[in-house]
């Protein structure tokens, strides 16, 4: 095989992310196939609504598949550094309430709806 063959060859082959540098913590779930690139997905579970956190962490996570590996962990448990072993990162959470108690009072908003 000639050189430009050999060179065509590899360059025809998709590229393969690298194992993270920083292994993430025993908590963390890894899933997907691997591929040109590896996604670190942190999500927040601190507040009343946290548990739509993980919810959202694998939504993001299954949609992030499509490009590579996807590593999802809480943000309690990130490790410093972590981060600089992927090549992209998603950080998700809830709302920290619902939008019905951040409504504001009838009394300071609106007038009376229009018969």
């Amino acid at each position: 095989m000639s050189a430009t063959a050999k060179a065509a060859a590899v360059a025809a082959k998709p590229a393969v992310a690298a194992k993270p540098a920083v292994t993430p913590p025993p908590q963390a779930k890894t899933w997907g196939a691997a591929g040109a690139a590896t996604t670190l997905v942190v999500y927040d579970t601190t507040n009343t609504w946290g548990w739509l956190g993980e919810l959202y962490a694998i939504g993001g996570g299954n949609l992030a598949t499509h490009f590579g590996q996807v590593t999802a962990e809480p943000v309690a448990d990130y490790v410093s550094g972590q981060v600089n072993s992927y090549t992209t990162t998603i950080y998700t959470s809830a709302p920290p309430t619902t939008s019905r108690s951040r409504r504001p009072s009838s009394t300071t908003c609106c007038p009376p709806p229009i018969p």
